[in-house]
C-alpha cells in the first residue's frame, strides 16, 4: 500500500515539482561529502588534514543553519519558506563562485602539480577561503533540507501520505547522489559546478511555486 500511494504521489503536481528540489539536494549532497574533499586532497599546497577541518566547518554550517532555520523556525520563517531556500540558493551560488575562483579545475580525481595549485582567480588557492566554502556548503545544505520537511510536513500531515512523501525524497536523493558520484570521476570541476548551478536554480523556483500554491489555497480557506 505504501508503495503505491508513493507512486500515486509522484504523479502529482505538487511533488513532481519537489522532485526537482530533491534532485539538488541529491547533487549538491554528492558535492560537498565526496567531490569537495577529494579536490582538498589532491592540491599539494594543502596539507592533507585540511580535509577533516572542511568536513567540520560543513558541519557547523549545518548546525547554524539547523539552529536558525529548524529550532528557531517560528522566527526566521515568518517571511515564508520561499524566501529562506531563495537564501539557501543565493548562498550556494555565492560558494560556487568562490570554489570556481579558488580550486584547480582538474583536482577532482587526480593530484595536481604545485603550479597548478590555482583557481581561475586566485594563485595559489586559499585554505582559507576553502573553510569558509565549506561552511557555506553546509549552511545552505542545512536551509535546502530543514525547508524541505518542513513543507512536506505542511503539505502531507497524514501518516499515509507523510511516509510515501518522505521515501520520495530519500529515493530521489540518494539516486542523483549516486548519479553525482558516477559523473564526478570524468566531469572537471567547472561543469560540476555549472550543474549545481543549474539545478540550485530549477530546484528553487519549483519549491518556491509549490510554496505559493499552498499559501494561496491556505488564505482561501481560512477566508
Amino acid at each position: 500500500m505504501a508503495l503505491v500511494n508513493a507512486v500515486k504521489l509522484l504523479f502529482t503536481f505538487n511533488m513532481g515539482c519537489l522532485c526537482l528540489t530533491f534532485i539538488y539536494t541529491g547533487y549538491e549532497l554528492n558535492f560537498w561529502s565526496g567531490v569537495f574533499g577529494n579536490i582538498i586532497g589532491n592540491v599539494p599546497t594543502f596539507m592533507k588534514y585540511n580535509i577533516g577541518i572542511a568536513a567540520a566547518f560543513v558541519g557547523v554550517g549545518e548546525m547554524v543553519a539547523g539552529a536558525l532555520f529548524g529550532i528557531l523556525g517560528q522566527y526566521t520563517n515568518k517571511f515564508g519558506r520561499d524566501v529562506v531556500v531563495l537564501l539557501g540558493m543565493l548562498v550556494h551560488l555565492l560558494t560556487f563562485l568562490l570554489i570556481f575562483f579558488n580550486m584547480p579545475d582538474n583536482a577532482i580525481n587526480t593530484p595536481v602539480s604545485e603550479e597548478d595549485s590555482k583557481g581561475y582567480l586566485f594563485n595559489p588557492s586559499i585554505i582559507y577561503l576553502v573553510h569558509l566554502c565549506a561552511f557555506l556548503l553546509g549552511f545552505a545544505d542545512s536551509i535546502f533540507n530543514t525547508q524541505l520537511y518542513s513543507l512536506i510536513g505542511v503539505l502531507y500531515p497524514t501518516d499515509d501520505l507523510s511516509a510515501p512523501a518522505i521515501a520520495l525524497f530519500k529515493f530521489f536523493q540518494s539516486i542523483t547522489a549516486a548519479v553525482g558520484f558516477l559523473t564526478s570521476t570524468f566531469l572537471a570541476l567547472k561543469w560540476q559546478l555549472l550543474i549545481l548551478t543549474v539545478l540550485a536554480t530549477t530546484g528553487t523556483l519549483s519549491f518556491a511555486v509549490v510554496e505559493w500554491k499552498h499559501r494561496r489555497m491556505s488564505q482561501r480557506g481560512s477566508n
